[in-house]
């Protein structure tokens, strides 16, 4: 179970993290297909710039492809 604020914090990060993975999906969208070099070199931008708001951890999950 968890306690009100914790659950404030867990919206909030939820929130957050819904943002930087929406704008990484724009931008994947936006540069079309690429190949797999062009891929590696556009998910390692990605990467660093989303690490700026978030953890490097988190920043590697959301440019993860699925």
């Amino acid at each position: 179970m968890v306690d009100a604020r914790d659950g404030e914090v867990l919206e909030a990060l939820g929130a957050h993290l819904g943002y930087l993975a929406s704008v990484d999906l724009a931008c994947r969208v936006k540069e079309g297909s690429l190949d797999a070099k062009a891929r590696a070199r556009s998910r390692k931008a990605r990467k660093q710039a989303l690490t700026a708001a978030s953890s490097s951890r988190w920043a590697g999950a959301i440019t993860r492809d699925h």
